[in-house]
Formats: structure tokens, C-alpha cells, sequence
């Protein structure tokens, strides 16, 4: 028998609407697991084609590419359901797409940048506001200790 464990933000466990912060991180969680697919077409085309010269490589860096894109497509089906846990890994690799902006940025590609720092910066702030929000709800109807008020 399966037992089913809330995991949601505090303050949201006897809502059943997801917050919309959570959503949209999970929509542009979404998009980069989409990005990823694509490099790795990307790269398996070009290896079909012979264009790349250590096909082994290719082959790897398709796989890690596809192991990233299903945990991150774990994480936004998480935060679309409204799944606290989903928080941290979506805040961190969201702070580490924001790496990739910068180093964009330095090397001349200011759109590439822009967009990939825009979509970086929306999931931080769609989870940390849901977060906020969720922190919010529950201290208008708990205690300061955290037990329900009376």
C-alpha cells in the first residue's frame, strides 16, 4: 500500500492550489529540459553526420545531457505539483545557469546571455516568492512557535 507524504512549501498543506511562482519555475525548468533535448539532437546529428571527431565523447556527453534533463524534468514535475523538495534543486541549478549568462556575457554573446540569465532569474524568484508567499499565509493563521493559533 502506497502512503502519500505532503511535501509542499510551509503553509500550503491544506491548500490544494500550487503557487503560481512554483509554476512558473517549473514552466522554465521546463524550457531548459527542452534546450537540453535539442543540444543532444544537436550533437547526435552532427555525430550521424561524422562532424565530431571522438565519438565516444559525443556519445557521453549525450547521456549525461539526457540524465540532466530527466532529473531536471523530475524537479519541475515537482515544483508544478507543488512539491517542497523541488525547492533547492531548482534554486541551485538555476544559479548555475546563471554562471553559464555570465560567462555568455564575457564572451560577446549578449542576447544568448540575456535570454539564458532571464530564464535563470525567473525560476529563482517564481520559488523563492512562492516560498515567501507560502511563509506568509502560515504565520497569519499559526503562532510565532509555529503551533496553530488559538
Amino acid at each position: 500500500m502506497s502512503r502519500h507524504v505532503d511535501q509542499r512549501p510551509p503553509g500550503s498543506a491544506g491548500s490544494d492550489e500550487v503557487p503560481r511562482g512554483f509554476r512558473l519555475a517549473a514552466a522554465l525548468l521546463a524550457v531548459q529540459v527542452l534546450a537540453i533535448l535539442g543540444f543532444s539532437g544537436f550533437y547526435l546529428v552532427e555525430l550521424a553526420l561524422g562532424a565530431e571527431a571522438n565519438a565516444t565523447q559525443t556519445v557521453m556527453s549525450v547521456v549525461t545531457f539526457l540524465v540532466g534533463a530527466a532529473a531536471l524534468a523530475v524537479v519541475a514535475r515537482g515544483l508544478f505539483r507543488g512539491a517542497g523538495w523541488a525547492r533547492t534543486p531548482s534554486v541551485l541549478w538555476n544559479v548555475l545557469v546563471l554562471l553559464i549568462a555570465v560567462s555568455l556575457a564575457q564572451s560577446g554573446q549578449l542576447p544568448w546571455s540575456l535570454a539564458v540569465g532571464a530564464v535563470a532569474v525567473g525560476g529563482i524568484v517564481g520559488v523563492l516568492a512562492a516560498g515567501r508567499t507560502a511563509r506568509h499565509q502560515s504565520g497569519a493563521t499559526a503562532g510565532h512557535d509555529g503551533s496553530p493559533a488559538r
